[in-house]
């Protein structure tokens, strides 16, 4: 195979490279699931950029906390051709102190992050039945709440 050149490959050869790739990201712990990497890795860079302890495994409320113990919910969007990246996935337990929304490129580059508090949240957050969670989206007005910290620069 061409080194960066996955169009000469087939589909199984595609997926296998795929398989041995998620195995070395959980191997070297920047994943915890052989699931889409997008969640695992966000929990591994905001861990490891803000010096915060990853909870276990589907641990309900919080995915993180720091050296307070206070407890940090960790979601993502990646960029997808075609779709905007700031309606976050649903929050089903509102049991922590922070939020951090973090926003990936294509590339799995930071385009933006933020740390949101529990009560900027809470104002904002609207509950969506059908999903039994809370549905947050980054938009002007949750964003110019002074709950809301940018930090793309601390987890680049």
């Amino acid at each position: 195979m061409k080194k960066n050149n996955p169009e000469s490959l087939s589909v199984p050869e595609l997926l296998r490279c795929h398989s041995a790739i998620l195995d070395e990201l959980k191997r070297r712990r920047v994943v915890r699931t052989l699931n889409n990497p997008v969640g695992d890795y966000a929990e591994w860079l905001v861990a490891k950029k803000l010096h915060l302890k990853l909870a276990p495994n589907s641990n309900a409320g919080y995915d993180a906390k720091d050296k307070y113990y206070r407890r940090y919910e960790i979601k993502v969007r990646r960029e997808k051709k075609g779709s905007g990246f700031s309606i976050l996935s649903v929050i089903r337990n509102l049991d922590f102190h922070y939020l951090i929304a973090v926003q990936l490129c294509k590339d799995f580059s930071v385009y933006r992050a933020y740390r949101i508090s529990h009560k900027a949240v809470v104002k904002h957050a609207r509950w969506i039945k059908t999903l039994h969670g809370w549905r947050v989206v980054l938009n002007n007005k949750l964003l110019e709440d002074r709950g809301v910290k940018e930090i793309t620069e601390m987890l680049k």
